[in-house]
């Protein structure tokens, strides 16, 4: 996905914080082409669902598979662009593109698509789908990959204005902790996710689709997890803006849960 990326916020209450238990680093992984058109021949994309019959790891069957394309949008030109993690695709949404051949198609991994931009122009427009593979005949996404990317992505756009909220110092090591944060309540609520359901720094969390291609997460972080010496346990939200994910953000939402029970 061109760098797409869950758009997000972060809820963590005031907290001190010794500069010297900032221990967590962070690798940013950048988003890779699909694989799975290599050993999933006769592809059709119906709508937003792509299918294939997938070849499993023994090369002897070639079981029937589908998946809903996430996060797939169209711009201002008349572009298709991705996003991570942003819910529903729209790119067919009131009539955005064309919705039938010979203007919408896919062909090992790209889909063309005739869509209208800004203008009420049709433009020929093309996309690379990433982060695709086949798993023993199954189409799935590379959800880890995905949340890697988004993650380091919200606390690029957000770390300035809310790293306050945090009680964290402004330094490089700060930045490894929110986006570990913003990792592990995705991770704890994505199907796919190798860390799906639980993981250590996370007590629960929960997600839900909002309007316009975007996606909130609700986490109850143990800051002991990130921070040395903490005893606080903070509720975080995260919302990831699917049709421009460089809004997406962390921040301590002075409502807690409410602020995420209420949004839509």
């Amino acid at each position: 996905m061109k760098s797409k990326f869950l758009n997000s916020i972060i809820i963590l209450g005031s907290t001190v914080i010794s500069v010297f238990s900032l221990t967590i680093g962070y690798k940013y992984v950048l988003a890779v082409p699909s694989s799975y058109q290599y050993s999933c021949p006769a592809e059709l994309l119906q709508g937003t669902m792509l299918e294939a019959n997938c070849l499993t790891t023994d090369r002897k069957s070639k079981p029937f598979s589908t998946l809903i394309l996430k996060g797939i949008h169209v711009n201002s030109s008349g572009q298709l662009t991705q996003n991570a993690l942003s819910g529903t695709s729209t790119f067919l949404n009131n009539k955005k593109c064309y919705n039938f051949s010979p203007y919408l198609y896919i062909i090992m991994g790209i889909i063309k698509a005739k869509c209208q931009n800004s203008s009420n122009t049709f433009k020929n427009t093309s996309i690379t789908l990433e982060e695709i593979t086949n798993h023993n005949g199954r189409l799935t996404y590379e959800w880890d990959r995905i949340i890697d990317q988004t993650a380091y992505k919200i606390m690029k756009h957000s770390f300035s204005k809310h790293i306050a909220e945090f009680s964290l110092p402004n330094t490089q090591k700060s930045k490894g902790t929110m986006s570990a944060i913003a990792k592990d309540i995705m991770a704890a609520c994505v199907p796919g996710s190798s860390l799906y359901g639980h993981t250590s720094g996370i007590l629960h969390s929960e997600c839900k689709d909002l309007t316009n291609g975007r996606k909130i997460y609700w986490g109850e972080v143990d800051l002991s997890h990130y921070i040395w010496f903490s005893r606080s346990n903070k509720g975080t939200v995260v919302i990831v803006n699917g049709i421009n994910d460089n809004n997406s953000t962390i921040f301590v939402p002075t409502r807690g849960k409410s602020y995420y029970n209420t949004q839509n």
